[in-house]
């Protein structure tokens, strides 16, 4: 009777979203992600579900801006509850220990953007203003070695103020930045320098089971193997 009694405790302590889905916080960010009457669309999207499905884990996609979805993972909010990750990510020495990595899940670059301007080196950019959005390592990577950066709330905000020559350059993930421009036809604002390339990882909260985690790295290494992930991301 005592052995029935403690195994019932111990499975009465397990957390009770040791089954539930896994939420995973995303921001529409074209053409990686596409929101569109609450459909959710893009080459991210399509990643995330061969991801999971391989694994066999449900899930559920919500969409958060960046700033309070990066909170809620690391649980300083109302809607931290349960595993969560953020998707996608950047690994930076900052905040390195604060998630488990799952990646990288592909490979991006971002570079600046300018109008009848040549830019030979990064230096020639200093003590002018440059673009970027809430929430972008370029920008707070070019604030810390001294850049000017001013931020808004989308990069289209950025191009028409490049476009007016209100700006000298704006920073931008290429593929997003291109998709803006030409979206909206700003047809003089262009790419002139490549910045960084970023590895983009699913970052989750410390919550997320280690069985669970055990099995994404798992099912990540399989469509890498099979070519899945080189196939997705060559449809952008």
């Amino acid at each position: 009777m005592k052995t029935c009694l403690c195994l019932l405790l111990i499975i009465s302590s397990w957390p009770a979203f040791s089954n539930e889905k896994v939420t995973i916080f995303i921001q529409e960010y074209q053409p990686y992600i596409s929101i569109n009457n609450k459909e959710l669309s893009g080459v991210s999207v399509d990643l995330l579900k061969s991801l999971f499905d391989r694994a066999g884990i449900e899930y559920a996609l919500k969409s958060r801006p960046f700033k309070r979805a990066y909170e809620t993972v690391l649980g300083n909010t109302h809607e931290s509850e349960g595993e969560q990750c953020l998707f996608p990510m950047q690994a930076t020495q900052e905040n390195a220990a604060d998630f488990k990595w799952i990646g990288p899940v592909m490979v991006t670059e971002s570079g600046f953007f300018a109008k009848d301007t040549v830019i030979r080196h990064i230096s020639e950019l200093k003590g002018k203003t440059i673009g970027s959005y809430i929430g972008s390592v370029d920008g707070e990577s070019l604030e810390r070695l001294g850049f000017s950066v001013e931020y808004t709330r989308n990069t289209l905000l950025n191009a028409l103020k490049v476009d007016a020559d209100r700006m000298v350059a704006l920073v931008e993930d290429i593929k997003v930045a291109e998709h803006i421009l030409n979206k909206n036809k700003i047809e003089d604002v262009e790419l002139v320098y490549p910045y960084k390339k970023y590895l983009n990882y699913l970052a989750c909260g410390s919550t997320l089971s280690e069985e669970k985690y055990k099995k994404l790295e798992s099912s990540l290494s399989y469509l890498y193997e099979d070519g899945s992930i080189k196939s997705l991301i060559k449809m952008l």
